[in-house]
C-alpha cells in the first residue's frame, strides 16, 4: 500500500444494469446484485479508506451489463462489462481497485490482474489532467 497516495479510487457500479449471466432476482437486477456483494466484501478490505464505492443509474453500456467504472483523478480510467453479479468478481473488482490506487497513473502490469478480470475490460479512458508519470507503459508484458 502506497501511503503517499491519498486519493481515493471510485468504483462505480450500474444500479440498473441487467446481470447478463443470469436474470438476477425479483426487483434486484444484476448491477443492484453486484453492488451489494461489493458493499459487504469492501466493509473488511484493507484498501476500505482508499475506495469510494456508489452506485450510478445508469453507466450506457447496456449490451454488457453488469458494468463498473473505476477512476481516480490524473489517472487511466476503466469501463469493465459482462460482469457476473457474484461473490468472486466482486473480490477480484475490489482486488483491481487496490492494484490500481497503488499504481502511479492507474496503469497496472497484465499479469498482476486478479482471477479473470482482464475479460471484462470495455475500455479506458485517459485522464484530462495526467498525474507524473509514464505513460507509454502500457501494462501489458506479452
Amino acid at each position: 500500500m502506497d501511503s503517499a497516495q491519498t486519493l481515493p479510487v471510485h468504483l462505480t457500479v450500474c444500479g440498473s444494469c441487467i446481470d447478463t449471466h443470469c436474470e438476477g432476482e425479483e426487483g434486484l437486477g444484476g448491477g443492484a446484485k453486484l453492488h451489494t456483494y461489493l458493499e459487504y466484501q469492501l466493509a473488511d478490505h484493507p484498501y476500505k479508506p482508499f475506495i469510494k464505492l456508489q452506485s450510478h443509474r445508469c453507466l450506457m453500456a447496456c449490451a454488457h451489463g453488469c458494468t463498473v467504472s473505476v477512476c481516480s483523478k490524473g489517472k487511466m480510467k476503466y469501463l469493465l462489462g459482462n460482469l457476473p453479479a457474484d461473490e468472486n468478481m466482486a473480490a477480484q473488482i475490489l482486488d483491481f481497485a487496490a492494484l490500481y490506487f497503488d499504481s502511479q497513473t492507474g496503469v497496472t502490469p497484465n499479469h498482476e490482474w486478479p482471477g479473470t478480470i482482464g475479460m471484462h475490460f470495455l475500455g479506458r479512458i485517459p485522464p484530462v489532467d495526467p498525474v507524473e508519470g509514464d505513460w507509454n507503459d502500457e501494462g501489458g508484458d506479452l
